[in-house]
Order: C-alpha cells, then structure tokens, then sequence
C-alpha cells in the first residue's frame, strides 16, 4: 500500500502565467520559437507584432498588466470553471491512484505542492521541481481535462522512479534521452485499456517516438508490467 495519495489545489494566478510566459521565451533560443508560437501566439496573435528577435519588445510590467487585464476578463467565469474542474478529478482521482498503485508498486508519492493552475495560455508546462502545472481554464470537457492533469501527475512520479532506478538519467548531458523515456512511456501508459477506462483518452505520440513505441506495444503486453519493467524496455529500445 502506497503511502498517502497527493491532493491537487486548483489556483489562479496570474504571476504563474509571466513565469510560464518566460520559459516559453527562453524556449524559443533553441525550439526556433515552436512553444511560444503555439502557448502564445496562437491564443493571442496580436502579441506576436511585439516579438522580434529574441524577445519582446514590451516591458516586463506591461506583458504583466496584459496577462492580469485576460485574468480579470474571464475571472468569474473562470472561478466556476476551476470548481467544475476540481469536482470532475476528484470522482476521477480513486481510480487513478489505484492505477498508479499498480503500476509503481511500493513507490512514494515525491514530496511537492501539487496545484494545477488555470492558465491563459495555449500550452501546459509542467514544472517538476515543486510538483505544479499548468491546466487550460476553458475549452475542455471535464474528461479531457481530468486526462490532461493525470498525465502530469504520472510524469511526476515516474521522473521521481526514473531517476532513483536509473541514476544515470539525472545528469544534465542525458536529461534530453530521460525527456523521451518519459513521453515514450506515458504514450504507451495512455493506450492501455485500464488507462482509456479511467479517462477514455489515448495519447497521440510525438512523431519521433511512434515507431518505438508501436514495437514495444507489439511485442509487449505493457498493462501487464510495472514502470521499472517497462522503462528497461524502453531503455533498451533506445539504445539500438
């Protein structure tokens, strides 16, 4: 039996949006601006015309006004959303961590502040050094929503197993090879049967990853094995 499950706070805030706003920004020095056209311009087109180079040609304080004028523009609708949210993953929440209980026997919870918060933007960052992420406050049903924040919270724990099984990982010059181990496994987590019944959503792999990840569920029965079993499998895989 695992020990206590977390309990997710569902926040605003508008301050989490300029921090998350940043780090599409940085993102942008090496993605060739991917994230930010797709967090930010897509939602808001008419803050691309401030973009040039590198950067934002607004200040800081007005990028934080534009973000605060969005949150006050939608702020009652959006406390009513949240609440709707926080309702929907707590019928869904039981059944989750059974899941999890399955699939990372004797394994902790990692220690963190667990708050999903409503955003703005496009795009749902996941921050793993406090245990937070981003949720889309409109726009999705409540099982689509519910699919969206355990696929944050299974990255949680398994960064957490990965990096204790697999203490190689951690290093900063193979925390790209660990980012594809962790999206390869959460695809095929996401296909299994007793996933899809929880939350009916597959997930839809990154292109690079598809080839991997259709010979391991053909040649696997992934429902039938634990994170550290299959996680090796996926090692091995990306290592021909």
């Amino acid at each position: 039996m695992m020990p206590q499950n977390p309990k997710i706070k569902f926040k605003i805030s508008p301050n989490k949006d300029f921090f998350a706003l940043n780090g599409f920004i940085s993102d942008a020095s090496f993605d060739g601006g991917q994230n930010l056209n797709w967090a930010i311009f897509s939602v808001f087109p008419k803050l691309k015309k401030f973009w040039v180079g590198k950067n934002f040609t607004l200040p800081a304080k007005q990028l934080k006004d534009f973000i605060k004028k969005q949150h006050a523009k939608k702020s009652q609708n959006r406390c009513r959303k949240i609440k709707q949210y926080q309702k929907a993953w707590q019928k869904s929440a039981n059944h989750f961590f059974q899941f999890t209980e399955k699939l990372f026997p004797n394994t902790s919870w990692p220690k963190g502040k667990y708050i999903a918060y409503a955003t703005i933007w496009g795009m749902f960052p996941r921050y793993l050094e406090d245990k937070t992420f981003l949720i889309p406050d409109f726009g999705k049903n409540n099982q689509e929503l519910c699919a969206i924040i355990a696929h944050e919270m299974l990255h949680f724990i398994y960064y957490s197993q990965l990096f204790k099984k697999f203490p190689y990982l951690k290093s900063k010059k193979n925390a790209f090879w660990a980012w594809n181990i962790t999206e390869i496994f959460n695809a095929i987590i996401q296909n299994t049967d007793d996933w899809q019944k929880i939350f009916g959503h597959s997930q839809q792999p990154y292109p690079e990853h598809q080839k991997v990840v259709s010979k391991i569920e053909k040649q696997n029965k992934p429902s039938t094995l634990t994170a550290e079993q299959l996680t090796k499998i996926i090692i091995n895989e990306q290592k021909k």
